[in-house]
Protein backbone atom coordinates (compact mmCIF):
# COMPACT_ATOMS: atom_id res chain seq x y z
CA UNK A 1 0.00 0.00 0.00
CA UNK A 2 1.33 3.44 -0.88
CA UNK A 3 0.61 6.51 1.23
CA UNK A 4 0.43 10.08 -0.04
CA UNK A 5 0.59 13.08 2.27
CA UNK A 6 -2.21 15.68 2.13
CA UNK A 7 -4.19 13.62 -0.37
CA UNK A 8 -7.62 12.43 0.72
CA UNK A 9 -9.91 11.65 -2.20
CA UNK A 10 -10.04 7.85 -2.33
CA UNK A 11 -12.65 5.35 -1.21
CA UNK A 12 -13.81 4.74 2.34
CA UNK A 13 -13.84 1.01 3.12
CA UNK A 14 -15.25 -0.41 6.35
CA UNK A 15 -15.71 -3.73 8.12
CA UNK A 16 -18.29 -3.44 10.87
CA UNK A 17 -18.96 -6.33 13.24
CA UNK A 18 -22.57 -5.49 14.11
CA UNK A 19 -23.24 -8.88 15.71
CA UNK A 20 -20.84 -8.18 18.58
CA UNK A 21 -20.93 -4.36 18.63
CA UNK A 22 -24.47 -2.94 18.68
CA UNK A 23 -23.16 0.65 18.97
CA UNK A 24 -21.45 0.30 15.59
CA UNK A 25 -24.79 1.31 14.05
CA UNK A 26 -24.00 4.92 15.04
CA UNK A 27 -20.66 4.71 13.29
CA UNK A 28 -22.29 3.20 10.18
CA UNK A 29 -24.75 6.12 10.12
CA UNK A 30 -21.80 8.53 10.06
CA UNK A 31 -19.96 6.53 7.39
CA UNK A 32 -23.10 6.43 5.23
CA UNK A 33 -22.92 10.22 4.88
CA UNK A 34 -19.94 9.62 2.61
CA UNK A 35 -19.45 7.46 -0.45
CA UNK A 36 -18.33 4.32 1.34
CA UNK A 37 -18.16 0.56 0.94
CA UNK A 38 -19.28 -1.01 4.21
CA UNK A 39 -19.06 -4.78 4.76
CA UNK A 40 -20.43 -6.93 7.59
CA UNK A 41 -18.55 -9.99 6.36
CA UNK A 42 -14.82 -9.86 6.97
CA UNK A 43 -14.21 -12.06 3.92
CA UNK A 44 -16.23 -9.73 1.64
CA UNK A 45 -14.21 -6.83 3.08
CA UNK A 46 -10.90 -8.55 2.29
CA UNK A 47 -12.11 -9.64 -1.14
CA UNK A 48 -12.99 -6.05 -1.97
CA UNK A 49 -9.58 -4.82 -0.82
CA UNK A 50 -7.84 -7.41 -3.01
CA UNK A 51 -9.65 -6.36 -6.18
CA UNK A 52 -9.94 -2.58 -5.70
CA UNK A 53 -8.18 -0.47 -8.34
CA UNK A 54 -8.57 2.94 -6.71
CA UNK A 55 -7.01 4.76 -3.81
CA UNK A 56 -8.33 4.30 -0.28
CA UNK A 57 -8.52 7.33 2.00
CA UNK A 58 -9.96 5.62 5.06
CA UNK A 59 -10.07 1.99 6.17
CA UNK A 60 -12.38 1.55 9.18
CA UNK A 61 -12.51 -1.71 11.16
CA UNK A 62 -14.93 -2.18 14.07
CA UNK A 63 -14.01 -5.58 15.42
CA UNK A 64 -12.48 -7.58 18.22
CA UNK A 65 -8.76 -8.25 18.21
CA UNK A 66 -7.32 -11.37 19.77
CA UNK A 67 -3.74 -11.81 20.91
CA UNK A 68 -1.66 -14.92 21.52
CA UNK A 69 1.88 -15.72 22.57
CA UNK A 70 3.25 -14.78 19.14
CA UNK A 71 2.08 -13.00 15.99
CA UNK A 72 0.86 -16.22 14.35
CA UNK A 73 -1.84 -16.48 17.04
CA UNK A 74 -3.24 -12.96 16.53
CA UNK A 75 -6.44 -12.34 14.58
CA UNK A 76 -9.24 -9.84 13.94
CA UNK A 77 -12.93 -10.59 13.73
CA UNK A 78 -15.15 -12.84 15.73
CA UNK A 79 -14.20 -15.82 17.84
CA UNK A 80 -16.02 -17.90 15.18
CA UNK A 81 -13.33 -19.13 12.74
CA UNK A 82 -15.59 -18.33 9.77
CA UNK A 83 -15.47 -14.59 10.51
CA UNK A 84 -11.84 -13.99 11.38
CA UNK A 85 -8.66 -12.99 9.58
CA UNK A 86 -5.09 -13.62 10.64
CA UNK A 87 -1.63 -13.79 9.23
CA UNK A 88 -0.87 -17.09 7.47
Amino acid sequence: MEFQEEHCCGDIVAYTNTSDFKNVEQEITTLNQFNNNCFQSIHDFLGYLEQINSEISLMFIASHGFFGDDISQMYLGEDDTKQRISLP
